[in-house]
C-alpha cells in the first residue's frame, strides 16, 4: 500500500488540514422535523425526524447526542 495523499502546499501541516476543513466544510444541515416527549420524571426526550424523503425505507439508524440535544452539531454530522 502506497501513502498517495498529497496535502495542498499551503496546508502541509496536519493541524492546518484540521482547522481548514472546519472553517471551509459545507454547512447544509439536514432538515428535521423534532419531536419532544415528556417522560414520567418530567424530563425531554427529543427525537429528531429526517424531514425529507428516504430512499430506501429498510435504513435505519440513531445518532445520540445526550449532551447537547442538538442534531446538527459537529459531533453529530458523520460523513
Amino acid at each position: 500500500m502506497s501513502n498517495a495523499f498529497q496535502p495542498a502546499w499551503f496546508l502541509r501541516s496536519p493541524h492546518r488540514q484540521t482547522v481548514w476543513g472546519r472553517l471551509t466544510r459545507s454547512r447544509q444541515l439536514v432538515p428535521l422535523r423534532r419531536e419532544v416527549l415528556t417522560t414520567p420524571d418530567d424530563d425531554d426526550l427529543v427525537i429528531d425526524h429526517l424531514d425529507t424523503p428516504v430512499r430506501d425505507r429498510s435504513l435505519r439508524f440513531v445518532i445520540v447526542n445526550w449532551l447537547t440535544k442538538a442534531a446538527n452539531r459537529p459531533q453529530s454530522l458523520a460523513s
